[in-house]
Protein backbone atom coordinates (compact mmCIF):
# COMPACT_ATOMS: atom_id res chain seq x y z
CA UNK A 1 0.00 0.00 0.00
CA UNK A 2 2.70 2.52 1.16
CA UNK A 3 4.94 1.99 -2.21
CA UNK A 4 2.02 3.24 -4.52
CA UNK A 5 1.95 6.47 -2.41
CA UNK A 6 5.34 7.06 -2.66
CA UNK A 7 5.53 6.35 -5.96
CA UNK A 8 2.45 9.50 -6.47
CA UNK A 9 4.88 11.51 -4.58
CA UNK A 10 7.73 10.61 -7.00
CA UNK A 11 10.10 8.34 -5.55
CA UNK A 12 11.50 5.77 -7.80
CA UNK A 13 11.83 2.23 -7.52
CA UNK A 14 14.97 1.77 -5.72
CA UNK A 15 14.26 4.75 -3.94
CA UNK A 16 11.36 2.93 -2.53
CA UNK A 17 13.18 -0.10 -2.06
CA UNK A 18 15.80 1.59 0.32
CA UNK A 19 13.74 4.66 2.04
CA UNK A 20 10.52 2.33 2.82
CA UNK A 21 11.23 1.00 5.94
CA UNK A 22 11.46 4.88 6.79
CA UNK A 23 8.78 5.77 5.16
CA UNK A 24 6.81 2.72 6.98
CA UNK A 25 8.59 3.67 10.91
CA UNK A 26 7.41 7.63 10.51
CA UNK A 27 3.97 6.55 9.69
CA UNK A 28 3.81 4.32 12.37
CA UNK A 29 5.14 7.21 14.67
CA UNK A 30 2.85 9.58 13.03
CA UNK A 31 -0.29 7.54 13.57
CA UNK A 32 -0.73 7.06 9.91
CA UNK A 33 -2.85 3.55 9.15
CA UNK A 34 -3.67 1.73 5.82
CA UNK A 35 -7.12 3.56 5.84
CA UNK A 36 -4.72 7.02 5.96
CA UNK A 37 -2.32 5.87 3.01
CA UNK A 38 -5.12 4.91 1.16
CA UNK A 39 -7.20 8.03 1.54
CA UNK A 40 -3.78 10.11 1.34
CA UNK A 41 -3.28 7.64 -2.41
CA UNK A 42 -6.58 9.30 -3.30
CA UNK A 43 -6.23 12.78 -2.28
CA UNK A 44 -2.81 13.28 -4.17
CA UNK A 45 -5.04 11.62 -7.57
CA UNK A 46 -7.54 13.51 -7.34
CA UNK A 47 -5.76 17.23 -6.27
CA UNK A 48 -2.70 17.07 -7.89
CA UNK A 49 -1.35 16.26 -11.61
CA UNK A 50 0.04 13.44 -11.11
CA UNK A 51 0.80 12.47 -14.60
CA UNK A 52 3.28 15.47 -14.38
CA UNK A 53 6.49 14.00 -13.03
CA UNK A 54 7.63 17.05 -11.70
CA UNK A 55 4.44 17.43 -9.67
CA UNK A 56 4.93 14.33 -7.91
CA UNK A 57 8.78 15.20 -7.44
CA UNK A 58 7.57 18.05 -5.86
CA UNK A 59 5.35 16.25 -3.19
CA UNK A 60 8.18 14.20 -2.68
CA UNK A 61 10.02 17.00 -1.70
CA UNK A 62 7.51 17.46 1.33
CA UNK A 63 7.22 14.32 2.14
CA UNK A 64 10.90 13.49 2.52
CA UNK A 65 11.48 16.33 4.73
CA UNK A 66 8.52 15.54 6.44
CA UNK A 67 9.86 12.10 7.40
CA UNK A 68 13.52 13.16 7.97
CA UNK A 69 12.17 15.66 10.61
CA UNK A 70 10.29 12.78 12.57
CA UNK A 71 12.55 10.31 12.46
CA UNK A 72 15.19 12.61 13.89
CA UNK A 73 13.32 13.62 16.99
CA UNK A 74 15.51 11.09 18.92
CA UNK A 75 18.63 12.26 16.96
CA UNK A 76 21.74 14.18 19.13
CA UNK A 77 21.64 16.69 15.95
CA UNK A 78 20.57 20.52 16.24
CA UNK A 79 17.70 21.91 15.44
CA UNK A 80 16.65 25.64 14.62
CA UNK A 81 12.66 26.52 13.63
CA UNK A 82 10.95 29.30 12.42
CA UNK A 83 7.82 29.38 11.06
CA UNK A 84 5.84 31.16 8.06
CA UNK A 85 6.07 33.91 6.47
CA UNK A 86 9.42 32.82 5.43
CA UNK A 87 11.58 35.65 6.03
CA UNK A 88 14.00 33.98 7.54
CA UNK A 89 14.50 31.10 5.52
CA UNK A 90 17.65 32.23 4.15
CA UNK A 91 19.20 32.91 8.10
CA UNK A 92 18.09 29.34 8.67
CA UNK A 93 19.59 27.61 5.25
CA UNK A 94 22.42 30.18 5.82
CA UNK A 95 23.58 28.49 8.95
CA UNK A 96 22.67 24.62 7.69
CA UNK A 97 24.95 24.43 5.00
CA UNK A 98 27.67 25.84 7.48
CA UNK A 99 27.44 23.85 10.50
CA UNK A 100 27.18 19.92 10.23
CA UNK A 101 24.41 17.95 11.77
CA UNK A 102 22.52 20.83 12.09
CA UNK A 103 18.51 20.90 10.76
CA UNK A 104 16.54 23.59 9.78
CA UNK A 105 12.95 23.49 9.38
CA UNK A 106 9.19 24.96 9.32
CA UNK A 107 7.24 22.35 11.04
CA UNK A 108 3.78 23.35 11.24
CA UNK A 109 3.64 24.21 7.34
CA UNK A 110 5.65 21.12 6.86
CA UNK A 111 3.09 19.29 8.26
CA UNK A 112 0.15 21.07 7.23
CA UNK A 113 1.36 20.56 3.58
CA UNK A 114 2.20 16.07 3.98
CA UNK A 115 -0.38 15.34 7.06
CA UNK A 116 -3.03 17.94 6.26
CA UNK A 117 -3.20 17.85 2.86
CA UNK A 118 -1.93 14.38 1.37
CA UNK A 119 -3.63 12.48 4.69
CA UNK A 120 -6.11 14.65 6.22
CA UNK A 121 -5.23 13.79 9.74
CA UNK A 122 -4.07 16.97 11.31
CA UNK A 123 -6.97 17.00 13.72
CA UNK A 124 -4.65 14.77 16.37
CA UNK A 125 -2.13 17.44 16.47
CA UNK A 126 -4.42 20.59 16.72
CA UNK A 127 -6.26 18.59 19.69
CA UNK A 128 -2.91 18.78 21.45
CA UNK A 129 -2.20 21.95 20.84
CA UNK A 130 -5.63 22.97 21.91
CA UNK A 131 -5.34 20.89 25.41
CA UNK A 132 -1.54 22.80 26.34
CA UNK A 133 -2.78 26.33 25.99
CA UNK A 134 -4.48 26.89 22.99
CA UNK A 135 -8.30 25.87 24.13
CA UNK A 136 -10.76 25.33 20.94
CA UNK A 137 -13.43 27.80 20.70
CA UNK A 138 -11.32 30.69 21.16
CA UNK A 139 -10.44 31.50 17.32
CA UNK A 140 -6.66 30.73 18.35
CA UNK A 141 -4.81 30.09 14.72
CA UNK A 142 -5.04 26.67 13.47
CA UNK A 143 -0.85 27.00 12.80
CA UNK A 144 0.28 27.90 16.50
CA UNK A 145 -1.81 25.15 17.67
CA UNK A 146 0.05 22.59 15.04
CA UNK A 147 3.20 23.99 15.88
CA UNK A 148 2.09 23.52 19.44
CA UNK A 149 0.79 20.00 18.96
CA UNK A 150 4.25 18.74 17.63
CA UNK A 151 5.98 20.16 20.76
CA UNK A 152 3.28 18.42 23.02
CA UNK A 153 2.97 14.86 21.06
CA UNK A 154 6.96 14.88 20.72
CA UNK A 155 7.03 14.44 16.90
CA UNK A 156 9.40 16.26 15.90
CA UNK A 157 12.93 17.05 17.55
CA UNK A 158 13.11 19.33 20.27
CA UNK A 159 14.46 22.81 18.82
CA UNK A 160 17.71 24.51 19.87
CA UNK A 161 16.06 28.35 18.88
CA UNK A 162 12.65 28.96 17.46
CA UNK A 163 12.02 32.04 15.47
CA UNK A 164 8.88 33.67 16.27
CA UNK A 165 7.97 35.95 13.25
CA UNK A 166 5.67 38.76 14.55
CA UNK A 167 5.50 39.93 10.79
CA UNK A 168 1.70 39.71 10.16
CA UNK A 169 0.08 38.82 13.57
CA UNK A 170 0.70 39.57 16.80
CA UNK A 171 -0.21 35.95 18.14
CA UNK A 172 2.92 34.36 17.21
CA UNK A 173 5.34 35.64 19.35
CA UNK A 174 3.05 35.58 22.59
CA UNK A 175 1.87 32.05 22.29
CA UNK A 176 5.77 30.97 21.03
CA UNK A 177 6.37 32.42 24.07
CA UNK A 178 4.58 30.72 26.26
CA UNK A 179 5.81 27.46 23.63
CA UNK A 180 9.48 28.38 24.72
CA UNK A 181 8.52 28.45 28.45
CA UNK A 182 6.74 25.19 28.47
CA UNK A 183 9.21 22.94 26.86
CA UNK A 184 12.22 25.11 27.35
CA UNK A 185 12.75 26.71 23.33
CA UNK A 186 14.93 29.72 23.70
CA UNK A 187 12.31 31.71 21.52
CA UNK A 188 13.60 35.08 19.33
CA UNK A 189 11.61 37.25 17.98
CA UNK A 190 11.55 38.64 14.43
CA UNK A 191 9.22 42.05 14.66
CA UNK A 192 8.23 44.18 11.88
CA UNK A 193 6.51 47.63 12.76
CA UNK A 194 2.52 47.62 12.47
CA UNK A 195 1.72 50.93 12.83
CA UNK A 196 1.13 51.75 9.67
CA UNK A 197 -1.06 55.37 8.82
CA UNK A 198 -4.23 54.16 6.65
CA UNK A 199 -2.79 55.15 3.26
CA UNK A 200 0.83 54.75 4.02
CA UNK A 201 2.92 52.50 1.58
CA UNK A 202 5.26 49.74 2.46
CA UNK A 203 7.96 51.61 1.33
CA UNK A 204 8.62 53.85 4.49
CA UNK A 205 12.16 54.42 5.77
CA UNK A 206 11.20 54.02 9.44
CA UNK A 207 9.65 50.81 8.36
CA UNK A 208 12.54 49.67 7.02
CA UNK A 209 14.97 50.94 9.08
CA UNK A 210 13.37 48.63 12.08
CA UNK A 211 12.63 45.39 10.13
CA UNK A 212 16.51 45.46 9.09
CA UNK A 213 18.02 46.17 12.35
CA UNK A 214 15.17 43.12 13.62
CA UNK A 215 17.03 40.95 10.30
CA UNK A 216 20.36 41.79 11.74
CA UNK A 217 19.51 40.62 15.49
CA UNK A 218 17.81 37.30 13.96
CA UNK A 219 20.52 36.54 11.78
CA UNK A 220 23.10 37.22 14.92
CA UNK A 221 20.77 35.08 17.13
CA UNK A 222 20.34 32.01 14.72
CA UNK A 223 24.68 32.38 14.44
CA UNK A 224 24.71 32.25 18.38
CA UNK A 225 22.53 29.09 18.07
CA UNK A 226 24.19 27.38 15.46
CA UNK A 227 27.54 28.53 16.70
CA UNK A 228 28.89 30.55 14.03
CA UNK A 229 28.92 33.64 12.93
CA UNK A 230 26.51 33.96 9.97
CA UNK A 231 28.52 36.31 6.80
CA UNK A 232 27.11 38.00 4.13
CA UNK A 233 28.87 35.65 2.15
CA UNK A 234 27.05 32.29 3.51
CA UNK A 235 23.83 34.47 3.37
CA UNK A 236 24.96 34.58 -0.37
CA UNK A 237 25.72 30.86 -0.30
CA UNK A 238 22.16 30.03 0.89
CA UNK A 239 20.05 33.19 -1.43
CA UNK A 240 22.33 30.62 -4.34
CA UNK A 241 20.76 27.19 -3.80
CA UNK A 242 17.26 29.05 -3.26
CA UNK A 243 17.83 30.85 -7.04
CA UNK A 244 18.22 26.99 -8.13
CA UNK A 245 14.51 26.30 -7.91
CA UNK A 246 12.85 30.11 -7.25
CA UNK A 247 13.88 30.78 -10.82
CA UNK A 248 12.44 28.29 -12.59
CA UNK A 249 9.19 28.27 -10.22
CA UNK A 250 8.95 32.00 -11.25
CA UNK A 251 8.63 30.84 -15.04
CA UNK A 252 5.83 28.56 -14.35
CA UNK A 253 4.01 30.47 -11.82
CA UNK A 254 4.22 33.31 -15.30
CA UNK A 255 3.27 30.93 -17.19
CA UNK A 256 0.23 29.69 -15.37
CA UNK A 257 -0.82 33.29 -15.19
CA UNK A 258 -0.52 34.83 -18.63
CA UNK A 259 -0.57 31.45 -20.95
CA UNK A 260 -4.31 30.84 -22.18
CA UNK A 261 -4.86 28.09 -20.75
CA UNK A 262 -3.52 27.84 -17.91
CA UNK A 263 -0.91 24.56 -18.11
CA UNK A 264 -1.52 23.56 -14.43
CA UNK A 265 -3.47 23.93 -11.84
CA UNK A 266 -4.51 26.36 -8.93
CA UNK A 267 -3.17 23.52 -6.08
CA UNK A 268 -0.48 22.63 -7.74
CA UNK A 269 0.66 26.30 -7.90
CA UNK A 270 0.38 26.94 -4.67
CA UNK A 271 3.16 23.59 -3.79
CA UNK A 272 5.16 25.54 -6.55
CA UNK A 273 5.02 28.94 -4.92
CA UNK A 274 5.42 26.79 -1.37
CA UNK A 275 8.91 25.56 -2.30
CA UNK A 276 10.20 29.86 -1.59
CA UNK A 277 8.16 29.32 2.15
CA UNK A 278 10.56 26.62 3.62
CA UNK A 279 13.97 26.36 5.25
CA UNK A 280 15.15 22.76 3.09
CA UNK A 281 17.27 20.72 3.67
CA UNK A 282 20.33 20.09 0.92
CA UNK A 283 19.26 17.09 0.11
CA UNK A 284 15.27 18.85 0.31
CA UNK A 285 16.63 21.74 -2.17
CA UNK A 286 18.38 19.85 -4.20
CA UNK A 287 15.20 17.12 -4.65
CA UNK A 288 13.51 20.74 -5.21
CA UNK A 289 15.76 21.98 -8.09
CA UNK A 290 15.62 18.54 -9.90
CA UNK A 291 11.60 18.72 -9.46
CA UNK A 292 10.97 22.32 -10.63
CA UNK A 293 13.31 21.73 -13.60
CA UNK A 294 11.51 18.53 -14.42
CA UNK A 295 7.96 20.64 -14.43
CA UNK A 296 9.20 23.20 -16.01
CA UNK A 297 9.84 21.01 -19.23
CA UNK A 298 6.62 19.33 -18.72
CA UNK A 299 4.46 22.49 -18.54
CA UNK A 300 6.63 24.49 -21.20
CA UNK A 301 5.49 20.90 -23.64
CA UNK A 302 1.64 21.25 -22.29
CA UNK A 303 2.04 25.17 -23.78
CA UNK A 304 3.03 24.38 -26.55
CA UNK A 305 0.48 21.60 -27.31
CA UNK A 306 -2.15 24.23 -25.99
CA UNK A 307 -3.28 21.68 -23.13
CA UNK A 308 -4.88 23.51 -19.72
CA UNK A 309 -7.24 22.22 -17.11
CA UNK A 310 -10.00 24.81 -18.01
CA UNK A 311 -11.12 25.32 -21.40
CA UNK A 312 -9.46 28.05 -23.63
CA UNK A 313 -11.22 31.29 -22.62
CA UNK A 314 -12.16 30.70 -19.30
CA UNK A 315 -12.35 33.00 -16.57
CA UNK A 316 -9.70 33.49 -14.33
CA UNK A 317 -10.10 34.92 -10.69
CA UNK A 318 -7.47 36.10 -7.79
CA UNK A 319 -7.32 34.38 -4.70
CA UNK A 320 -6.74 35.98 -1.22
CA UNK A 321 -5.65 35.67 0.74
CA UNK A 322 -4.00 32.32 0.42
CA UNK A 323 -5.75 28.76 -0.56
CA UNK A 324 -6.99 26.30 2.05
CA UNK A 325 -3.64 24.06 2.66
CA UNK A 326 -5.89 21.40 4.21
CA UNK A 327 -9.04 21.18 1.53
CA UNK A 328 -7.32 21.56 -1.89
CA UNK A 329 -10.81 20.89 -3.29
CA UNK A 330 -11.92 24.09 -2.78
CA UNK A 331 -9.68 25.39 -5.66
CA UNK A 332 -10.23 21.97 -7.36
CA UNK A 333 -14.27 22.96 -7.05
CA UNK A 334 -13.72 26.05 -8.92
CA UNK A 335 -11.32 24.36 -11.52
CA UNK A 336 -14.73 21.85 -12.21
CA UNK A 337 -16.87 24.71 -12.66
CA UNK A 338 -14.52 26.00 -15.36
CA UNK A 339 -13.13 29.02 -13.30
CA UNK A 340 -9.19 29.06 -13.61
CA UNK A 341 -6.84 30.33 -10.35
CA UNK A 342 -3.58 31.48 -11.20
CA UNK A 343 -3.04 33.91 -8.71
CA UNK A 344 -2.68 34.47 -5.06
CA UNK A 345 -3.00 37.86 -3.35
CA UNK A 346 0.25 36.31 -1.36
CA UNK A 347 2.30 37.05 -4.67
CA UNK A 348 0.80 40.61 -4.34
CA UNK A 349 3.51 44.18 -4.27
CA UNK A 350 3.17 47.20 -3.66
CA UNK A 351 3.32 49.86 -5.54
CA UNK A 352 0.93 48.38 -7.95
CA UNK A 353 0.18 45.23 -7.76
CA UNK A 354 2.93 43.08 -9.62
CA UNK A 355 5.26 40.28 -8.73
CA UNK A 356 8.20 41.69 -7.41
CA UNK A 357 8.65 44.74 -5.42
CA UNK A 358 10.14 48.08 -5.63
CA UNK A 359 13.67 47.28 -4.01
CA UNK A 360 15.44 50.17 -6.46
CA UNK A 361 17.59 52.59 -4.42
CA UNK A 362 18.81 50.10 -1.68
CA UNK A 363 21.66 48.58 -1.29
CA UNK A 364 22.18 47.03 2.26
CA UNK A 365 20.92 43.11 1.93
CA UNK A 366 19.05 43.53 5.59
CA UNK A 367 17.56 46.92 4.20
CA UNK A 368 16.79 45.04 0.64
CA UNK A 369 14.34 42.17 2.34
CA UNK A 370 13.16 44.71 4.72
CA UNK A 371 11.69 46.74 1.63
CA UNK A 372 10.53 43.06 0.35
CA UNK A 373 8.67 42.19 3.16
CA UNK A 374 6.87 45.66 4.42
CA UNK A 375 5.60 46.22 0.34
CA UNK A 376 3.63 42.49 0.55
CA UNK A 377 -0.19 42.91 0.09
CA UNK A 378 -0.91 41.00 2.90
CA UNK A 379 1.16 43.44 5.30
CA UNK A 380 -0.36 46.59 3.57
CA UNK A 381 -2.99 48.91 5.25
CA UNK A 382 -6.47 48.11 3.67
CA UNK A 383 -6.41 51.03 0.83
CA UNK A 384 -2.96 49.97 0.01
CA UNK A 385 -4.22 46.43 -0.26
CA UNK A 386 -7.27 47.11 -2.18
CA UNK A 387 -5.66 49.39 -4.90
CA UNK A 388 -3.20 46.01 -5.26
CA UNK A 389 -5.49 44.01 -5.95
CA UNK A 390 -7.40 45.89 -8.27
CA UNK A 391 -4.12 46.82 -10.12
CA UNK A 392 -3.45 43.13 -10.20
CA UNK A 393 -6.82 42.55 -11.41
CA UNK A 394 -6.46 45.13 -14.43
CA UNK A 395 -3.01 44.11 -14.85
CA UNK A 396 -3.91 40.35 -15.26
CA UNK A 397 -7.12 40.67 -16.89
CA UNK A 398 -8.88 38.86 -14.17
CA UNK A 399 -12.19 38.10 -14.12
CA UNK A 400 -13.51 38.07 -10.25
CA UNK A 401 -11.66 37.85 -6.66
CA UNK A 402 -12.40 34.78 -4.79
CA UNK A 403 -11.76 35.80 -0.85
CA UNK A 404 -10.79 32.84 1.64
CA UNK A 405 -10.67 34.16 4.73
CA UNK A 406 -8.41 32.45 7.78
CA UNK A 407 -11.14 33.48 10.16
CA UNK A 408 -8.44 32.80 13.10
CA UNK A 409 -6.44 35.58 11.93
CA UNK A 410 -7.28 39.02 13.30
CA UNK A 411 -5.30 41.13 10.66
CA UNK A 412 -6.42 39.12 7.67
CA UNK A 413 -9.74 39.03 8.71
CA UNK A 414 -10.44 42.43 9.80
CA UNK A 415 -10.65 43.77 6.39
CA UNK A 416 -11.74 41.48 4.06
CA UNK A 417 -15.01 42.99 3.07
CA UNK A 418 -12.89 46.74 2.90
CA UNK A 419 -10.69 45.17 0.29
CA UNK A 420 -13.75 44.24 -1.40
CA UNK A 421 -15.48 46.95 -1.66
CA UNK A 422 -12.76 49.21 -2.46
CA UNK A 423 -12.06 46.88 -5.37
CA UNK A 424 -15.63 46.56 -6.45
CA UNK A 425 -16.16 50.10 -6.63
CA UNK A 426 -13.23 50.46 -8.67
CA UNK A 427 -13.52 47.54 -11.43
CA UNK A 428 -17.11 46.70 -10.84
CA UNK A 429 -15.66 43.17 -10.66
CA UNK A 430 -17.71 39.52 -9.16
CA UNK A 431 -15.74 39.60 -5.54
CA UNK A 432 -17.11 37.04 -3.02
CA UNK A 433 -15.52 36.65 0.63
CA UNK A 434 -15.88 33.12 2.48
CA UNK A 435 -14.62 32.77 5.97
CA UNK A 436 -12.94 29.36 6.54
CA UNK A 437 -9.63 27.98 8.17
CA UNK A 438 -6.95 27.39 5.74
CA UNK A 439 -4.51 24.70 8.35
CA UNK A 440 -7.90 22.90 9.81
CA UNK A 441 -9.95 20.71 8.05
CA UNK A 442 -12.72 20.35 10.60
CA UNK A 443 -14.31 23.69 9.16
CA UNK A 444 -16.46 25.00 6.31
CA UNK A 445 -15.18 22.22 3.75
CA UNK A 446 -16.01 21.88 0.43
CA UNK A 447 -20.00 21.21 0.42
CA UNK A 448 -20.40 23.67 3.43
CA UNK A 449 -18.64 26.55 0.67
CA UNK A 450 -20.41 25.51 -2.11
CA UNK A 451 -23.88 27.40 -2.00
CA UNK A 452 -21.90 30.34 -2.28
CA UNK A 453 -18.88 29.23 -4.99
CA UNK A 454 -21.99 28.30 -7.47
CA UNK A 455 -23.82 31.71 -7.73
CA UNK A 456 -19.73 33.12 -7.81
CA UNK A 457 -19.09 30.78 -10.18
CA UNK A 458 -21.55 32.05 -12.60
CA UNK A 459 -21.95 35.69 -11.98
CA UNK A 460 -17.60 35.16 -13.42
CA UNK A 461 -18.68 33.52 -16.03
CA UNK A 462 -21.55 36.07 -17.17
CA UNK A 463 -19.15 38.68 -16.82
CA UNK A 464 -16.40 36.97 -19.04
CA UNK A 465 -19.22 36.70 -21.16
CA UNK A 466 -20.23 40.11 -21.55
CA UNK A 467 -16.61 41.03 -21.58
CA UNK A 468 -16.24 38.83 -24.68
CA UNK A 469 -19.37 40.60 -26.84
CA UNK A 470 -17.56 44.04 -25.59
Amino acid sequence: MTTRLMELCGYEPQEIEAELPRVEKAFDILGLTAEDVKRGEARITRFFDTELIGARKILGVYLREMIDLVLARDDEGAWIYSSPPSACADFLTAAMLNVPKLGVAFPDILFVMTVGTIFDKLEPIIKAGEALYLEPGASHCSLIQVRSGLAALRLVPKARLQVAPGLICDETPKADSLLGETFGVPVHHLLRAQDQDWEEPGKVDRHIRFLAENIRQTIERVGEAAGIRITEEMLGQARALAREYSRPKRRIVEMALNVDPPPIGGVLLHYIRGLSGHALSLRGARAAIEAINILLAEVEARVEKGIGVVPKGAPRVLHGYVQSYVDPGIVCMLEEMGIAVPLEEVELYQPDGRLAPDISGIDDPNERLAAVLTQSSVFSSPPVKGRLVAEACRRYNLDGVFWMVHYSCRPVAADSYMVKDMVQKELNIPFVVLEGDIYDGRFRGVEELRPRVEPFAEMVKARKSDSNLD
